[in-house]
């Protein structure tokens, strides 16, 4: 048995995955979990990796006291910082990114 998982930009893609997993020899069954992201959309993971850069850049702001969760392009930022100053330039710092327009605190 395959399992297949990622992330393809048309369903095309995913059929194609779908057909070359089922011509391996031995395969017997095929779990195709691929997600359709168009190349427009940003995954969560990828947003995630963005914020923590954008936030590691910023030298005001403390990156190791902020922990970053990406759920469905929502970003959430966790942690305690010392100045209210540094809150609001982590916030504004991730809600600058594409695909990641949607922000918690």
């Amino acid at each position: 048995m395959v399992t297949l998982s990622g992330f393809v930009p048309t369903f095309w893609d995913k059929d194609a995955a779908e057909k070359a997993a089922k011509r391996v020899y031995g395969v017997k069954a095929v779990a195709n979990d691929i997600s359709v992201k168009p190349l427009w959309q940003r995954t969560d993971p990828e947003i995630a990796r963005d914020a923590i850069d954008e936030l590691e850049r910023h030298i005001s702001i403390p990156s190791d006291k902020i922990k970053v969760t990406v759920r469905n392009g929502w970003v959430t930022l966790e942690g305690t910082v010392d100045y209210e100053l540094q809150k609001k330039l982590a916030h504004s710092t991730v809600k600058k990114l594409k695909g990641g327009g949607r922000h918690h605190q």
